[in-house]
C-alpha cells in the first residue's frame, strides 16, 4: 500500500507545523511503521531538530532535488532521524538554497507544481506516511507541497477563533 502523504502547514508562523512533524514522526516510529519527513521550510528547522546527524549549510538537501539544474534525488539527501523507522529529506541550516529554488519555480514553466511529487513517487512504497513540513507562507513551495498530498493538517493555535466569521459560526 502506498505511503500516505500529510501536509502539516499554514501561512502564519509558530503555530506548532514543525512540532506536529516531529510528534507524529515519534508516534510512527512507536508503532513500527516507517515515515520520511520532509522540511520545505527554507529555515531548516524540522531537520534541526529531528535529523539524527548535524548538517552543514552547503549539505544537500530538498533544494537540490526541487532544482532544475541538478539531477540530485531523494535517494541522494534522505538521512535518519532520531527515530527508528523515520528519515529525513533535509533542508540544511543557514543555507539560503531553498529559497532560491523557491524563486526559481516561478521561471520553471508547465508542471513547477509537480516537481515534489514526481520526486516522492518512487518513496511511496517504502514508508507507510510522508510528512511535509512547511514555510509559513503561500509560495510554490507550499504549492509543491499541498500537490503532492492526500490530507492536509492545518496548524493552528488552540484558542479563541481570532476571525469575527469564525466566532459568529461557532456561538462564540
Amino acid at each position: 500500500m502506498p505511503a500516505t502523504v500529510y501536509a502539516i502547514c499554514n501561512q502564519k508562523g509558530g503555530v506548532g507545523k514543525t512540532t506536529t512533524v516531529y510528534h507524529l514522526a515519534a508516534a510512527i516510529a512507536e508503532t513500527g511503521r516507517t515515515a520520511l519527513c520532509v522540511d520545505l521550510d527554507p529555515q531548516g528547522n524540522m531537520t534541526t531538530v529531528l535529523g539524527k546527524d548535524d548538517l552543514k549549510h552547503d549539505d544537500l538537501g530538498i533544494a537540490e532535488v526541487l532544482s532544475s539544474r541538478t539531477d540530485v534525488t531523494i535517494d541522494d539527501v534522505v538521512m535518519p532521524s532520531l527515530f527508528t523507522g523515520v528519515d529525513v529529506v533535509p533542508t540544511p541550516p543557514e543555507s539560503e538554497k531553498l529559497a532560491v529554488v523557491r524563486d526559481e519555480l516561478v521561471v520553471t514553466g508547465a508542471g513547477r507544481e509537480k516537481q515534489l511529487s514526481d520526486a516522492l513517487e518512487p518513496f511511496k512504497g517504502k514508508y507507510d506516511f510522508i510528512l511535509l513540513d512547511f514555510p509559513p507562507t503561500i509560495d510554490l513551495l507550499t504549492i509543491n507541497g499541498m500537490s503532492a498530498a492526500d490530507y492536509a493538517l492545518i496548524g493552528s493555535r488552540g484558542t479563541e477563533p481570532p476571525d469575527p466569521a469564525l466566532r459568529n459560526s461557532r456561538g462564540y
